[in-house]
């Protein structure tokens, strides 16, 4: 019976990959989208959303309990020691931005925090209620395009959803990921044999996957609204600008490139851009790519948090289309 198990976990990964896609092919190329009639876009979404990470969280518990029957009491209890410590330091190594000095300013009407030797990126902190902006980006942005990122950011702050659902997404995920993991440890003391840590390794990957791909998607959606919030208040060129350069800065900084280093900041032509339009498959695709490597990187025992930003071409994209 437990080899059969994984069949239905990889159909449910098969199935819903499709479908999450089509979500997102059909807002990144339309304007206006209502998936129920007479339904905003937040609120139908988040409805959408709400009942697969239900499903997928009952899954996981299920096939947990499933492999927990088998163990002797003292295995089990190894199990919840593991799990719980391994949750614990997943949630300290997140994605937490340090800043080695923290600087009120306010520019004209915009209020927020200089964030000294931290990453290339803005952020709303939701428990300070502030936004906070690097001082890296400030070495190349003009004063529009600062703009447009604080009023992304806004975007972010005023939505009323977005808050409580990242942290819900972001939660499961941690507790998702720490249970695989101390479930494939546990058989591992236990040496059953590669047989039964194949199976689990066969239901854990299309389930992390598929959970992935939701969290992926309601990252990704938070970012495009946020950046339509942005479009609203200071046009589409502003935030577009400001996009292209934050991604290639924060591409060289991976690359030990330090943005200080690099004097004048490169022109991005926006004006001439002509973005082509993504089809169904190369969605698909990307969300395949990104799902599956979340759901690897599990059993890499690396810390699995599914990527919160789209690829700027899709970003761009998004933009393009809500100002034509």
């Amino acid at each position: 019976m437990f080899q059969e198990v994984p069949s239905w976990f990889i159909l449910f990964y098969v199935l819903f990959l499709p479908f999450v896609s089509l979500l997102y092919y059909i807002f990144l190329h339309r304007k206006e989208i209502n998936i129920l009639r007479h339904i905003k876009i937040d609120t139908s979404f988040i409805f959408l959303l709400i009942i697969p990470p239900a499903g997928t969280v009952i899954l996981s518990v299920l096939v947990l309990n499933f492999l927990l029957y088998q163990l002797p009491p003292v295995n089990i209890i190894t199990y919840f020691v593991i799990s719980g410590f391994l949750t614990i330091i997943m949630a300290k190594k997140s994605r937490v931005f340090r800043c080695s000095k923290e600087i009120p300013i306010q520019i004209g009407r915009l209020e927020f925090i200089i964030c000294h030797e931290g990453p290339v990126n803005a952020w709303y902190d939701r428990s300070k209620k502030k936004i906070y902006i690097s001082s890296k980006i400030l070495t190349f942005v003009n004063r529009k395009e600062l703009e447009a990122i604080w009023f992304h950011e806004e975007g972010h702050k005023i939505s009323k959803y977005s808050g409580l659902f990242t942290m819900l997404f972001f939660v499961f995920w941690i507790w998702f990921a720490s249970t695989i993991i101390a479930t494939d440890i546990v058989l591992y003391i236990l040496n059953l044999g590669y047989e039964v840590r194949l199976s689990l390794l066969m239901i854990a990957i299309p389930l992390a996957a598929s959970y992935s791909l939701m969290v992926t998607l309601w990252n990704w959606l938070n970012e495009h609204m946020a950046d339509l919030h942005s479009v609203k208040e200071v046009g589409a060129f502003p935030i577009i600008s400001a996009l292209s350069k934050i991604y290639m800065y924060a591409e060289m900084e991976n690359r030990g490139i330090s943005s200080y280093a690099i004097r004048p900041p490169p022109g991005v032509n926006i004006r001439n851009l002509n973005m082509r339009k993504h089809s169904f498959w190369y969605i698909i695709w990307i969300l395949f790519k990104e799902s599956i490597k979340n759901a690897y990187d599990i059993f890499s025992y690396k810390i699995p948090l599914p990527e919160t930003h789209p690829p700027l071409e899709l970003r761009i994209r998004k933009i393009l289309t809500e100002s034509s």
